[in-house]
């Protein structure tokens, strides 16, 4: 796997009205698990019509409750981040906000802003969702 801090880029096939569910994994130059608890967690995509950021996402990491082995919180905005029992990284897209999408190619990245001494953030995540009509009806 890359180096930390080299941008990785996905893409992701999903049906639109789904849940969709996508999740990261990061490991430093030694393929050692980075722990990123604590860290901020921005997720950002873009309308491919209007280029207006849509479905925001952000909160900071940390194991606040359980559910399927994911750690999640809901926060204010209906955002699910949260990290797995095996280190990954999980943005959830409910399907009641991806049913509200046209089918169509959205850009994303995901940003981790970290505070120590001072602070840095870090795009380490760009990719596109390419979201196709559902079959079955709602």
């Amino acid at each position: 796997m890359e180096d930390f801090y080299s941008l990785q880029t996905f893409d992701f096939k999903r049906i639109r009205g789904d849940t969709i569910n996508l999740k990261f994994n990061f490991r430093d130059e030694n393929n050692n698990p980075i722990i990123i608890l604590n860290w901020n967690v921005k997720f950002s995509m873009r309308d491919p019509i209007s280029n207006q950021i849509i479905l925001p996402k952000s909160r900071t990491v940390g194991p606040p409750a359980i559910n399927n082995g994911i750690y999640y919180k809901v926060d204010t905005n209906s955002s699910i981040i949260g990290i797995t029992q095996d280190n990954e990284l999980a943005v959830i897209l409910n399907y009641s906000e991806t049913e509200l999408l046209p089918e169509g190619v959205y850009p994303f990245d995901l940003e981790f802003e970290i505070t120590d001494i001072f602070t840095a953030k870090f795009t380490v995540v760009k990719g596109n969702l390419i979201l196709s009509e559902e079959v079955t009806p709602s």
